[in-house]
Formats: C-alpha cells, structure tokens, sequence
C-alpha cells in the first residue's frame, strides 16, 4: 500500500504546518507509515476490513487470517519519504486475501481506495501528537 500524504483528506492543515520543513514532512511520513501498520493489525483483532465490514467466517471456523500470525506479523514500514510511505504484508498469499480469488473471499486489511473516517482521525491524532512533541 502506498500513500501519497500530501492528498490525504482531512489532513491538508497539518501538511501546510510542517510543509516548511522537510525534516518534519518526514517524520509525520514516518509516523503515519507506523500508525498504518498498527491500523492493519488492529483489523486482525477486529476480523474486519479497514471500513469496519467483518471478514466473512471461513468455511473451517476459528480465528480469520490468524492461524499462525505470520500474515499479521508481516505488515512493516517498507519505505518513507517527505512526500509519500509505503506499508507491506510480505507473506506471499497477502494480496489473495486482500482482493478474494474465485475460490476465497476477500478479507481487505487495507483501504480499497478512499481512506476511512476512522483512520483518517487516526492519522490527525499522530499529526497532532507530533505538533505537540515540536512546538509544545
């Protein structure tokens, strides 16, 4: 997943505050790049996509996409720029799940184009933080 920070709706405010500072763009990258990764694996709690909708059960029962973790344990940081980041799940079969195959339902971990209120509040809290850690 990659995200181009200086479009993300709701946060246009927080980008003209650090836009001066290229350092600043990179730590606010850097921590919504983190943030991201801890919203994806709040979706494994939740069983649910980045919107809210639960996974549909699987045909085996139990827990959804959680058998070993390794899915859930593969979401990092891939890269960060002033302007951009890019999150990853590095198991393989990631994007099966993410889009469903004709024989698999989808269970998205990640926003399928327009970013979610909640997340979006998210991101403006960890803009806000770090407003906060600067210029107090």
């Amino acid at each position: 997943m990659e995200l181009d920070i200086t479009g993300l709706d709701g946060l246009e405010g927080w980008i003209k505050k650090f836009e001066h500072s290229g350092e600043l763009m990179l730590e606010l990258s850097e921590k919504l790049a983190s943030e991201t990764v801890d919203l994806v694996k709040d979706g494994f709690d939740k069983e649910s996509d980045p919107y809210g909708k639960k996974w549909l059960a699987t045909a085996r029962g139990g827990e959804i996409l959680s058998d070993t973790g390794a899915l859930k344990t593969s979401w990092k940081v891939k890269s960060a720029t002033r302007a951009q980041f890019k999150v990853d799940g590095s198991e393989p079969y990631a994007s099966f799940h993410q889009g469903g195959t004709k024989h698999m339902a989808a269970r998205p971990m990640v926003p399928d184009g327009k970013l979610p209120a909640s997340w979006l509040a998210d991101y403006s809290d960890a803009a806000d933080e770090l407003f906060e850690e600067h210029f107090g």
